[in-house]
Parts: structure tokens; sequence; C-alpha cells
């Protein structure tokens, strides 16, 4: 069964479609195979229902809601500015290890 992460934002369109795509191409490099993780996007404010059926949560826009769970939430804004995207694949393939 692959990993189920959300790429979430405030609309659940721009922002967290790019952020899928990056992470389904990138993510084969920290030893992750296609089969093996699966990538949604959500908005943010769809969490408190849906975060309980994820492995993580890549958040776009930097401020994450308080949520009651222990799944891992990850800042994913590195991923839009094109600076420390590495550290991003890195916590995430940390996190579902």
């Amino acid at each position: 069964m692959p990993y189920k992460v959300l790429a979430a934002c405030g609309s659940a369109s721009a922002t967290s479609s790019a952020a899928k795509s990056k992470l389904e191409e990138n993510m084969t490099d920290y030893g992750f195979n296609k089969n093996e993780i699966s990538i949604s996007t959500a908005r943010i404010g769809e969490l408190p229902s849906q975060i309980d059926n994820a492995d993580a949560v890549v958040i776009m826009s930097g401020n994450a809601p308080d949520l009651d769970s222990d799944v891992p939430i990850i800042d994913g804004v590195n991923l839009m500015t094109g600076f420390g995207e590495d550290e991003v694949y890195e916590e995430l393939a940390n996190e579902l290890k």
C-alpha cells in the first residue's frame, strides 16, 4: 500500500498542484518509486477531516493549522521558492521511512 501524502494550500489548486508535481518527480531520488507514494492535493481548511488518512502533510502556506494528530506536517514553502527544496524532500523521506 503506498504512502499517502497531502500537499495542502489555501485553495488546493495552483500551489499544491505544483508541489504535488515536484514531489512526484523528486521523491524517486530519495528512495521511493512512483508506486510507493501517493500524493493528493487538499485545502488547508480540509485537513482536520483528511489528516488521519494521510502519512504526512506538506503545507504550502507556511502556516499549519493547529491539528490534533500525530501525522507529520512539513513546511513545503521551499518547493515554491526553489531554495532549499532538497530539505523538504529529505524531511518527507525521513518521516515516511
